[in-house]
C-alpha cells in the first residue's frame, strides 16, 4: 500500500540529490559522488513506481503542497547565503541550494500526513527519522560555517566569528571552533 507516501517529497529529494551530484562531480568526485548517484537512482525508481506501477494506491488529492513553495525560497536563500570557498559562485550557490532543499524536503510529507488525518505507524517512524536526519544535516552545515568562520552573504564574504561573539558567549564559540 502506497497511500501514505508523498510523491512531492520524493521529487524534492530527486532535485536536491541531482543538484548535489552536479556539484560533487565538479568539486571533488569521490566516494560521496557515487553514493549520491546511487541515492538519486533509488529515489528516481521510487518516483517511477509511484507514478506508474503503484498509481492506483497513490492519493494525489492529499499531496497538495506546491513544490514552488519549497524550491523558490531555497533558491533565493542559496543566492543570498552560501559558503565562501574557492569554487566558482555557481557551484557554491548550487551546493547551498541542495543543502537548504534537503533540510526542508520533508514538508510535503508532513502536509500529506496532515491532510490524511491518519498516520500509519511505519510512515510516522519514517517521517520522524527523515526529519531528524535533515535537522542534523542542516546543523552540520551551520556548524561548518561557524568553524570555518566564513560564509557569503549578499555576494560578499563575511567573517562569522566577530558577529557570533556579539550573541554567543566566548566559551561556546571556542568550543565550536576548536
Amino acid at each position: 500500500m502506497l497511500g501514505s507516501v508523498s510523491l512531492k517529497t520524493q521529487e524534492l529529494m530527486a532535485i536536491f540529490l541531482a543538484a548535489r551530484l552536479i556539484c560533487s562531480i565538479f568539486i571533488e568526485a569521490n566516494i560521496h559522488t557515487l553514493l549520491d548517484l546511487t541515492s538519486l537512482l533509488s529515489v528516481l525508481l521510487v518516483i517511477w513506481m509511484i507514478r506508474f506501477r503503484l498509481k492506483s494506491s497513490y492519493l494525489k488529492e492529499l499531496d497538495t503542497l506546491p513544490l514552488s513553495f519549497v524550491v523558490v525560497p531555497c533558491a533565493v536563500i542559496a543566492v543570498i547565503i552560501h559558503p565562501a570557498t574557492i569554487q566558482i559562485r555557481f557551484s557554491r550557490t548550487l551546493w547551498a541550494f541542495s543543502i537548504y532543499l534537503e533540510a526542508v524536503s520533508v514538508l510535503p510529507q508532513l502536509r500529506y500526513m496532515q491532510n490524511a488525518k491518519m498516520i500509519e505507524t511505519l510512515t510516522g517512524k519514517y517521517v520522524f527519522a527523515l526529519g531528524v536526519s535533515k535537522f542534523f544535516g542542516l546543523a552540520h552545515w551551520i556548524i561548518q560555517g561557524i568553524v570555518s568562520g566564513r560564509v557569503t552573504l549578499l555576494l560578499q564574504p563575511i567573517e562569522i566569528q566577530p558577529l557570533l561573539l556579539r550573541f554567543v558567549p566566548q566559551k561556546v564559540v571556542e568550543l565550536l571552533i576548536f
